[in-house]
This record gives structure tokens, C-alpha cells and sequence, in this order.
């Protein structure tokens, strides 16, 4: 089997995991109001399996037009750019020496 063989099968065994914890720390999130929690956790779903379909989309055609360095580089760098975005925005709701 070829690499982007390899690396599909894996993800798709890992993916559904992944998905699972994604849902658990969503499901148990203090950020969101009890009264509107599950329009929050809709919304994160609809841009969650967006982002699959459209990332996918758009990272196949940098991939073909850029090459397959640059597509994971662009990956790698918007990843990075919304974790900083969450970093800065999101507030602890945790009290302190909470483990």
C-alpha cells in the first residue's frame, strides 16, 4: 500500500476517537450557558464537519497547485493560528488547583 494509502486507513481509525473526546469536552464545557449549550454545541458541529469537507477540498487543490509541502505547511500554520485564537480568547472557568 502506498503512503497516502496508509495515512487515510490510519486516520480513519483514529478519527472516530478523536471525534469522541472532541464531543466529551463539549458536551462537559462550562464556557457555554446550560440555556443555550446545545445551540452552542450545533453550531461547533456545523463549522467541526464544514471544516472536514471544505478542508479537504481546498487542501487536495493547494496540494495539486502548490505542492503537497505547502498544503501541509498551510495546514500546519491555520492550525496553529486557531489555537493561538482560542489561547488568547477563551477564559479558564476552572477554579484554581482544579487538577
Amino acid at each position: 500500500m502506498n503512503t497516502y494509502g496508509s495515512a487515510i486507513g490510519y486516520m480513519f481509525k483514529v478519527r472516530p476517537r478523536i471525534e469522541r473526546l472532541l464531543h466529551e469536552f463539549v458536551e462537559r464545557a462550562d464556557v457555554a450557558d446550560p440555556a443555550w449549550r446545545g445551540a452552542a454545541l450545533g453550531v461547533y458541529r456545523l463549522w467541526r464537519d464544514l471544516g472536514f469537507a471544505v478542508g479537504a477540498v481546498v487542501t487536495g487543490v493547494l496540494a495539486q497547485v502548490a505542492g503537497m509541502q505547502f498544503a501541509i505547511t498551510a495546514i500546519a500554520v491555520l492550525t496553529a493560528a486557531s489555537g493561538a485564537v482560542v489561547l488568547v480568547r477563551m477564559r479558564e472557568t476552572r477554579p484554581a488547583g482544579d487538577a
